[in-house]
């Protein structure tokens, strides 16, 4: 079965800013590790055996679509793949924006091969370190001191919401503007705190 990093990350079924289809994504693939689980333990009596797969970003039109970019770089009106390709890139450990199609077919034809004979039951990551980079998904780890240092950085803070906010003078299409707010809903989920408190509470520098 194919599953995604994004259900084994916590924080991405029950933060508001990742909207109800990024929540019903990852509680579809949350299912799936449970599923996996009992249908191994039931068919290994007759040496029947069930893995699940779980790529990170993988390069196809699932997300490569303007839809995806424009979430991920609100501030441009038409962005294209080597725009968004930084931000995926953020999301492992080795500094790869995606993965292959090509990648998780292998793991699939190991996991088919008798080389494999005894292997069941298991959550096999083809993730390029995602999930070891951020263990405790999109509101921990190395995110959450993220932004612990932007709370303590005024300045760094009035750029974010500039970048956020910033029209041309030809204006915003509703699209962005959506985008944008979403990028600030996530931004303070992420860290806990509104925009107008953390500029409230943080020194000037």
């Amino acid at each position: 079965m194919t599953g995604s990093t994004a259900a084994m990350l916590p924080n991405t079924t029950d933060n508001p800013a990742m909207g109800p289809g990024s929540a019903g994504y990852g509680w579809a693939k949350r299912t799936l590790i449970g599923y996996v689980e009992q249908m191994a333990l039931h068919l290994a009596p007759r040496f029947m055996r069930v893995n699940a797969v779980h790529p990170t970003n993988v390069n196809t039109h699932l997300l490569h679509n303007d839809g995806l970019y424009g979430m991920f770089r609100p501030d441009l009106e038409h962005p294209t793949r080597e725009d968004v390709e930084p931000a995926f890139t953020t999301f492992q450990a080795m500094p790869i924006p995606y993965v292959e199609p090509v990648d998780i077919s292998n793991m699939v034809l190991f996991l088919a091969s008798d080389e494999a004979r005894f292997i069941t039951g298991q959550q096999i990551r083809v993730d390029a370190g995602s999930l070891l980079k951020f263990p405790q998904g999109p509101a921990g780890g190395r995110a959450a001191r993220s932004c612990q240092e932007l709370r303590g950085k005024r300045s760094i803070v009035r750029a974010f919401v500039s970048v956020i906010f910033t029209t041309s003078s030809s204006g915003t299409s509703a699209r962005t503007s959506v985008a944008r707010l979403r990028l600030l809903g996530q931004f303070e989920s992420l860290c806990g705190k509104s925009i107008s408190s953390m500029m409230r509470s943080t020194p000037t520098s």
